[in-house]
């Protein structure tokens, strides 16, 4: 069965791609199309109504962010327009806002969470200095996180090149992934049609 699945970047791309393989390594999904954010999904219209007419179903798997409902209702526009429906899942767990870094957080390997620990009193100490300093990003602290584990020279560091089967960084059993892996299940059955 034809199979489209939408993420906003990269490290999207790279995260579902391993919880894909975690849970059926034997099939493969198919492509997984890098959007570089919500508000181009237009330009895959042609994608999306292309599946649609094939009888295939399209997925689109976004950060919640703080704006999960300008998401949905842009979601909700496509569909209208092209007649068709998408089945969508928002990061972290598609309830709440968040993204796939609140996700990558809940999944450390519990050894190494003084990293964290330490990368929060980091952030604390900044926003209590009034020169105005920038907070780092979650997206810096898993990157930090990486980096204090990792050897020096290793690209693994980068979202993109994440190995999320290293139980040395995460715990992809983790029952903060249990909603998120029904979703991609679901897409895994309707692929086996």
């Amino acid at each position: 069965m034809t199979v489209s699945i939408f993420v906003e970047g990269s490290d999207d791309k790279r995260f579902i791609e391993d919880l894909f393989e975690c849970l059926d390594p034997i099939n493969n999904i198919g492509e997984i199309t890098v959007i570089e954010g919500y508000t181009n999904l237009y330009h895959y219209e042609n994608t999306i109504e292309l599946t649609n007419d094939l009888g295939g179903k399209n997925y689109i798997i976004f950060d919640a962010d703080q704006n999960k409902s300008g998401k949905i209702f842009e979601i909700k526009r496509i569909e209208n327009k092209l007649s068709c429906s998408m089945d969508y899942y928002f990061l972290p767990n598609n309830d709440g806002p968040g993204d796939l870094e609140d996700l990558l957080i809940q999944i450390i390997n519990s050894k190494h969470q003084i990293i964290i620990d330490c990368f929060d009193n980091y952030q604390d100490c900044l926003n209590n200095v009034e020169k105005g300093y920038t907070i780092p990003s979650k997206k810096a602290l898993v990157y930090a996180y990486c980096e204090a584990i990792l050897e020096k020279k290793s690209k693994k560091k980068n979202g993109r090149y994440r190995d999320y089967f290293d139980k040395e960084l995460w715990n992809i059993e983790s029952v903060a992934l249990n909603p998120l892996k029904d979703f991609l299940k679901k897409i895994l059955e309707f692929n086996r049609l």
